[in-house]
């Protein structure tokens, strides 16, 4: 498949915060919290979360919701054993082809994120066409 028409998926951690500094509730609310009062402060990162979402399993949940989409978006696809491994191949190629990480500390698995995970299944959706020259299920470019 030619992705060359859809657009560069830039992961920019920088855009919003992959750290936070949080500390328990204690007492009654007097005025607006802060870092000053007491209790232990605790540090929140997206390391665990990292840890937790697999790349291969993010692909594979992406390539199940592209395929769903497409079989609702078409009555005649409905052969999801045929249009799954098409479509997960389809998503490993926009990974390498079309996923820029800005920075290199990023990890790739970032895109587990919701809000990157729909930045690719939109496009994909759009982009994938059936071969109707061979009459089957097939994804145009396989």
């Amino acid at each position: 498949m030619n992705l060359q028409n859809l657009p560069y998926l830039g992961i920019d951690p920088t855009q919003e915060p992959t750290e936070i500094t949080a500390k328990p509730a204690v007492g009654y609310p007097i005025r607006r919290p802060d870092r000053l009062g007491p209790g232990p402060e605790a540090v929140h990162d997206r390391n665990p979360f990292h840890s937790e979402k697999r790349l291969q399993a993010t692909v594979y949940e992406i390539a199940a919701q592209v395929t769903r989409r497409l079989k609702d978006k078409r009555d005649e696809w409905n052969a999801r054993h045929i249009l799954f491994p098409q479509v997960l191949a389809i998503v490993w190629q926009y990974l390498e082809e079309r996923v820029v990480v800005e920075d290199e500390k990023t990890p790739l698995e970032e895109i587990a994120l919701l809000k990157y995970k729909q930045r690719i299944i939109e496009p994909l959706i759009e982009a994938v066409e059936p071969d109707t020259e061979g009459g089957e299920p097939l994804l145009a470019g396989h």
